[in-house]
């Protein structure tokens, strides 16, 4: 009989999934939280994890501890919990238009105004931190 290969769990993925199972957990955010989705890794390395569509995926080349993978989608949950993704939540000033050379948009993009985006952040941070779930990723990433 030959040895037996174990499976050797990627430490990086591991660690996704960890702060996804921390997430889960959490009687706040149970109810937000669906399903986990790894994004294209042609996303923009700046990007961590983003809600789109429905879903939420997760940058597959950041590495992070598990602890700041659950920060991480946290926060991204609780932007969903606040209502700051629906776009009738909001005076129509919050919302710009982006230019996109992406063919799947339209010329233009509806987007967050930047100073609303921000103050979106600010409110989702700082009740994060009441929750005490995770750690910010450092440097935190950008809105």
């Amino acid at each position: 009989m030959g040895a037996r290969k174990t499976r050797r769990i990627d430490p990086w993925y591991q660690a996704v999934q960890d702060g996804w199972a921390i997430v889960r957990a959490h009687p706040a955010l149970r109810p937000l939280a669906g399903q986990l989705y790894q994004s294209d890794k042609r996303a923009p390395h700046e990007m961590w994890a983003r809600l789109a569509g429905g879903r939420l995926e997760y940058h597959p080349n950041r590495r992070a501890t598990a602890q700041e993978w659950a920060w991480t989608f946290a926060h991204c949950l609780l932007h969903a919990g606040f209502g700051h993704l629906d776009p009738r939540n909001t005076v129509p000033t919050n919302i710009i238009g982006l230019p996109s050379d992406d063919p799947w948009f339209s010329s233009r993009v509806r987007a967050p105004h930047p100073v609303y985006r921000a103050a979106c952040c600010a409110a989702v941070d700082t009740y994060l931190a009441t929750m005490k779930i995770g750690t910010p990723p450092d440097p935190v990433p950008p809105a």
